[in-house]
């Protein structure tokens, strides 16, 4: 995969196909978590690297600018 100058791509998706029970109980066991994060946590547990995120403000800034 070729990379254009100035832009970095450190993940890449990951696609799961459950059916609606599967994801009914996935939700469940991530407790308020993302989806993402649980099953983040589930593989690697300690050395899971937490996500950075945006703050907040940043967010509202774009939409007030749109």
């Amino acid at each position: 995969m070729q990379v254009k100058a100035g832009k970095r791509r450190d993940r890449s998706p990951l696609t799961l196909r459950l059916t609606t029970d599967e994801r009914q109980r996935l939700e469940e066991l991530a407790a308020g978590m993302t989806l993402s994060a649980y099953v983040r946590a589930c593989l690697f547990g300690a050395e899971a690297v937490k996500r950075k995120r945006r703050p907040k403000d940043v967010v509202e800034d774009k939409k007030a600018a749109a």
